[in-house]
């Protein structure tokens, strides 16, 4: 079986809920995935700058190795 190397989730309507924040339980899995070394990043339509933001304001900014930004 192969090691999950990285993965990968858009922001908005995906890891950000309602309120615009990551939820407790995915703040907790991101870490662990960080952890564990596996890559997380981050993948929007969003400009770099705005991505980078919302990272710093759910406090996950640490844990997210790479971004794409307006894909």
């Amino acid at each position: 079986m192969k090691k999950i190397e990285w993965i990968v989730s858009d922001l908005d309507g995906t890891l950000l809920n309602d309120q615009k924040q990551v939820s407790k339980k995915n703040q907790k899995a991101i870490q662990w995935l960080f952890e564990h070394d596996i890559d997380f990043g981050i993948v929007s339509g969003r400009p770099t700058k705005t991505i980078y933001e919302t990272l710093d304001f759910c406090h996950i900014k640490p844990y997210v190795r790479f971004i794409v930004g307006m894909n």
